[in-house]
């Protein structure tokens, strides 16, 4: 074992990465356009976190498949209006670290800027998404 050669997995990282950042950048703008055509309705923001009149089979199905990247999947299955918040910006957050993953797999190394951007997106993205689901705890709907 210690005189083999290692195997070089950076090219099929770099794929595998790209095919999950293109995914999520998919899955993105596939919820978020159903999240930003709820809010700009009457009544909005109350509207998105609890009515489910504009969830389909589409919207659903994202949903569903974000499921895959978190514990989210017990709002999807229910298909609960919040998983809205959740799933939006989960997949987009999930798009820029894939791109991130993608560049270091092919010895690109992104900036600690770049990092730090990230981990500041999943914190944003951690208080959006518990400040929504505050709110749906102390509404009625």
């Amino acid at each position: 074992m210690k005189t083999r050669k290692p195997f070089d997995l950076r090219k099929g990282l770099f794929a595998w990465n790209v095919a999950l950042a293109v995914f999520s950048a998919f899955g993105f703008l596939r919820v978020f356009s159903e999240l930003s055509d709820v809010l700009s309705g009457q009544n909005g923001f109350h509207r998105s976190i609890c009515v489910r009149d504009m969830l389909n089979v589409s919207t659903g199905f994202w949903n569903l498949a974000l499921s895959i990247f978190g514990s989210s999947g017990s709002f999807a299955v229910q298909i609960e209006p919040i998983i809205r918040y959740s799933s939006s910006f989960n997949l987009l957050v999930h798009t820029f670290m894939y791109i991130y993953f993608a560049l270091s797999a092919i010895d690109y190394k992104p900036s600690r800027q770049s990092a730090m951007c990230l981990t500041t997106l999943q914190i944003l993205q951690f208080v959006i998404v518990l400040g929504t689901y505050g709110y749906a705890i102390g509404v009625k709907c």
